[in-house]
């Protein structure tokens, strides 16, 4: 029963890893939102923080709390978050390199991400990534790439050429023709009004 509460537990933090993503990623694209999810945002950094998620949990509330704009006023969120212990911020240090891969922080918010030390400040430390981190950033790289592969279909365009040059579409209907189903061109329409 226990093992059956962890990994229903585990799942729920998947997916609100995976909902937190999407939302810090609507924000950072999206500035007229960032005032109406910044509460929420705020709210969920702050449960995410005094709660026992897990590292990488913490790391995407950050990111989007940071891009909804919560953590500018370093207000009662900024401070709970300053609060938390260094063991859990190294914890979260060590995860966010890979978490803001895939949630993009606005650029205004790095220092006070900074700031409360889940970034670190020395460049070795921030980019370095541990064996296990970089393998999985490595393996998603490699799906993300598989992706955009099977995006290219025969019905894309083309590669452009020089300036001015038209692209050539690749029509899916080249063997089409009208076989006697009263089709009939624009011009013989238009002739009869």
């Amino acid at each position: 029963r226990k093992s059956l509460s962890t990994h229903a537990a585990q799942q729920a933090q998947r997916e609100l890893r995976r909902d937190l993503r999407t939302l810090g990623w609507i924000l950072h694209h999206c500035f007229e939102l960032r005032q109406y999810a910044k509460a929420i945002c705020g709210e969920i950094a702050m449960k995410a923080a005094r709660g026992a998620h897990c590292a990488e949990t913490l790391a995407v509330a950050i990111g989007a709390a940071a891009n909804s704009g919560a953590l500018a006023d370093r207000g009662p969120i900024y401070m709970l978050l300053d609060s938390i212990c260094e063991q859990r911020k190294a914890a979260v240090r060590d995860t966010f390199p890979v978490e803001s891969n895939r949630l993009w922080i606005i650029g205004d918010s790095w220092q006070v991400v900074e700031d409360l030390g889940f970034w670190s400040n020395t460049p070795a430390e921030g980019i370095c990534f541990g064996e296990d981190q970089s393998d999985r950033a490595a393996k998603e790289a490699a799906a993300d790439l598989a992706a955009i592969m099977r995006l290219n279909t025969g019905f894309a365009f083309d590669d452009l050429g020089p300036p001015g040059t038209e692209c050539d579409a690749a029509c899916p209907w080249d063997g089409w023709e009208d076989e006697g189903d009263q089709w009939r061109d624009w011009g013989e329409f238009e002739d009869e009004e």
